[in-house]
């Protein structure tokens, strides 16, 4: 049979109101009745009640996490090892919602976690097209932080890297290798990925070298076969790029295989850069220089985040994290 605070309060001869403020650390009660009251809860085993302690605290202790791939995004362990490392220690459980980036699943996942009372969600968005309406709706009611990508237009905390940083360092490094022929294969619309197009368009343009469109190639999926066609497309070029930026290290990858299916050679031939410093880029076929991401400091931060807006703390509405190059062989630099 399971113990209740009116069991303890019977116990210690005081009321139920005195053993439940004890218990949810009230600062009207004195030390000596807390400590006295915690000790015997914990000698006979007491286990609050869930439902019970959320309407007495107005919280339920638990937030959702709603991001897009889990099974093939290998960015997504490190971050959620970073989120659950920090609500771990605020006593939080996780809902993690995956949605494949549909829109269908994260309108579901947003009303069932509106439905459980989260206290917060942290999100990574689909966005296109985007829940715009009803995630309006849902940041009036819960605290939204958005994590690596954003929407435009809504006002709500998010957590990024510094993409536009990252694309900068990335094209700037290929220029100075030398390079004058710079192809972005370019991904998915989103804020991310439009940062860093926008990195890659600043070092373009302030080394004095010209913006060609051509030279840009947008993919809706970083697992899409488009990524092959688009590869063939700068292959077949009358005048190829030398080098190659890809927004992420699995389509820099792809694109690697395919250069060297067409029999030739990495940096010599075509070098190549990536985006996020996964596991994989360092055990590349040819170790892949790429822009690394603090992706598990991008959990704490949001989580941290989360966690100072659900208990009134003034907060930053943008977290931006740094972003380093991390050289290998596959940009040529003579490593």
């Amino acid at each position: 049979m399971s113990i209740t605070t009116v069991d303890l309060a019977k116990i210690l001869k005081v009321s139920q109101g005195t053993v439940s403020r004890a218990l949810n650390d009230n600062p009207n009660i004195s030390q000596k009745t807390k400590e006295r009251i915690c000790e015997l809860a914990k000698k006979m085993g007491y286990v609050p009640h869930g439902i019970a302690s959320a309407l007495a605290s107005k919280k339920t202790k638990s937030i959702g996490l709603v991001y897009p791939y889990i099974l093939n995004d290998i960015l997504f362990a490190r971050i959620y090892k970073g989120i659950e490392d920090t609500m771990f220690e605020q006593g939080y459980n996780i809902f993690l919602c995956c949605t494949n980036d549909l829109i269908q699943k994260e309108e579901r996942y947003l009303q069932l976690l509106r439905q459980k009372r989260v206290d917060g969600i942290i999100l990574t968005p689909v966005t296109f097209p985007s829940n715009t309406k009803l995630l309006r709706e849902v940041i009036k009611e819960i605290p939204v932080i958005f994590l690596d990508k954003y929407l435009p237009g809504l006002s709500t905390h998010y957590v990024v890297s510094d993409n536009l940083n990252g694309g900068y360092l990335a094209t700037k490094h290929l220029i100075e290798l030398g390079h004058k022929r710079i192809g972005f294969l370019c991904g998915p619309k989103v804020t991310s990925v439009r940062d860093r197009l926008r990195g890659y368009c600043k070092a373009i343009k302030g080394y004095g070298l010209n913006l060609e469109k051509e030279l840009i190639k947008p993919t809706n999926s970083r697992y899409s076969s488009s990524l092959d066609i688009l590869m063939k497309e700068f292959l077949s070029m009358e005048k190829r790029p030398t080098a190659i930026f890809a927004f992420c290290d699995i389509a820099a990858i792809q694109a690697m295989e395919i250069i060297r299916e067409k029999g030739l050679n990495i940096p010599e031939d075509i070098a190549i850069v990536g985006f996020d410093d996964a596991g994989i880029a360092e055990n590349a076929i040819v170790p892949l220089t790429t822009v690394a991401q603090p992706v598990y400091e991008m959990g704490k931060a949001a989580a941290q985040l989360l966690m100072d807006v659900v208990n009134g703390k003034r907060t930053k509405k943008k977290i931006l994290l740094p972003v380093k190059l991390v050289i290998r062989k596959s940009s040529g630099a003579g490593i």
